[in-house]
């Protein structure tokens, strides 16, 4: 691919890939990334920026190389939401800029679909697109820890991120 691109022996100019101070995780993950990125021919170093300066660099229309781990995720659950606002091209998670107009018109369909089963059959077949084209790195991270007093209890981790206040009791 970097032969297509016009880089046959790789790109020897250094490239920053950011991460941000506000999760211990990325570090890591940074530093592993830019090594396994530095073996196809990619110098890519990993460059740890603030919070803000994070946010900034992570606008869409900035473009900088970066692990971007929060606000973007969907805060509903559900499929065709997640792919509409992380890999369609109007989406406004799409930092990559990605742009396939079948995996478009997937998730417009998906979109406009009632039925569960079709909504998902649909949603597969997007993933499959978004997958081989491999726009992002995507990668996990570690459990979210929550500290509380003592005398509450009834917290519940949800994939999505977000207390459920209605849960917690007080002793």
């Amino acid at each position: 691919m970097l032969a297509e691109a016009g880089y046959p022996d790789g790109i020897k100019e250094p490239v920053e890939l950011l991460y941000s101070d506000a999760f211990w995780h990325q570090e890591p993950v940074a530093i592993q990334v830019a090594g396994m990125l530095k073996k196809i021919g990619l110098n890519v170093v990993a460059t740890r920026v603030t919070s803000s300066e994070m946010r900034a660099r992570a606008a869409p229309a900035v473009q900088d190389m970066c692990f971007f781990t929060w606000e973007d995720g969907p805060i509903v659950l559900d499929a065709v939401y997640s792919m509409y606002l992380m890999t369609h091209s109007k989406g406004v998670s799409n930092r990559a800029k990605y742009k396939n107009n079948d995996l478009d018109a997937l998730i417009d369909a998906g979109r406009q679909e009632l039925d569960t089963d079709k909504r998902m059959s649909l949603m597969n077949e997007a993933q499959k697109l978004w997958g081989a084209d491999a726009p992002w790195i995507l990668v996990s991270y570690p459990a979210t820890f929550e500290a509380m007093a003592p005398n509450v209890s009834g917290w519940v981790y949800y994939p999505d991120e977000h207390e459920r206040w209605r849960e917690l009791r007080g002793d």
